[in-house]
């Protein structure tokens, strides 16, 4: 694998590219400790076991074989896989058209969906507003609902507020572009629902009719996701498997 924090998703699905979205989780038992086994670089290659601690003193330790021959490679990947075992312990399916034929294991795409975030939506452009070259706003073919409330140390009342979980929010829309690659824009509508997009500063994107539109609060628009395998289905569809991105394994 690979870092992929920097790194745009190469497709973005919601429910009206896909269908059937779904997420199991496993429980493994974590070991406290690895003891892994490696040909240590530094002793001509000889054998060597390393004891490698996670959660822990004590309870179980699992034998693991590796490829890398240094101590610190091997401290590293021993805390790369013991972090991934909880950080990517959940795997997501769904099933996409022929469009992401393209798609391949490794790969980093973005999902929208309700079961993921309930501060997200989605919709097909129908219209926009333009003044010279940029875009100034687009219409969708479905209401959206957007948060954008003032941040907490800004409210002269605290009272007044209705969810403590919209404070501070602010939303951007996303546009996927005919080539499948996306640009994210801040929005300057106020908190409400509605069919029509304002850009906070107008940009020449370049729309069409039935261009996709996602909406969530600014970084966290959608989910972001690596393709763990892709499973082949009938009429050139595909089945996905994700597991999350987990930046935080690279750190």
């Amino acid at each position: 694998g690979k870092d992929t924090s920097g790194d745009d998703p190469v497709m973005i699905f919601t429910p009206s590219n896909s269908r059937g979205f779904r997420f199991s989780r496993a429980f493994p038992e974590i070991p406290d400790a690895i003891r892994a086994v490696f040909r240590d670089k530094t002793r001509d290659y000889a054998e060597r076991q390393l004891l490698v601690p996670d959660s822990g003193a004590g309870g179980l330790i699992e034998r693991r074989e590796y490829e890398e021959v240094t101590e610190a490679e091997v401290i590293r990947r021993v805390t790369f896989d013991l972090g991934a075992a909880r950080k990517q312990a959940t795997s997501y399916s769904l099933t996409v058209p022929p469009a992401a034929i393209a798609v391949r294991r490794g790969d980093l795409v973005g999902v929208e969906h309700d079961v993921l975030s309930q501060q997200t939506g989605r919709g097909r452009v129908v219209g926009w507003t333009v003044s010279g070259s940029n875009v100034t706003g687009v219409t969708l073919d479905r209401p959206v609902t957007i948060v954008n409330e003032a941040d907490m140390h800004v409210l002269s009342d605290m009272h007044a507020v209705a969810d403590m979980h919209e404070v501070g929010v602010s939303m951007a829309a996303v546009f996927v572009l005919a080539d499948g690659t996306s640009e994210i824009h801040a929005l300057s509508n106020a908190s409400g629902e509605t069919d029509t997009l304002a850009l906070a500063t107008p940009a020449a994107v370049n729309v069409f009719e039935e261009m996709s539109v996602v909406i969530g609060p600014a970084g966290r628009e959608y989910g972001r996701f690596l393709v763990s395998d892709v499973t082949p289905q009938d009429e050139f569809t595909a089945d996905l498997t994700l597991i999350d991105e987990a930046p935080e394994l690279w750190a």
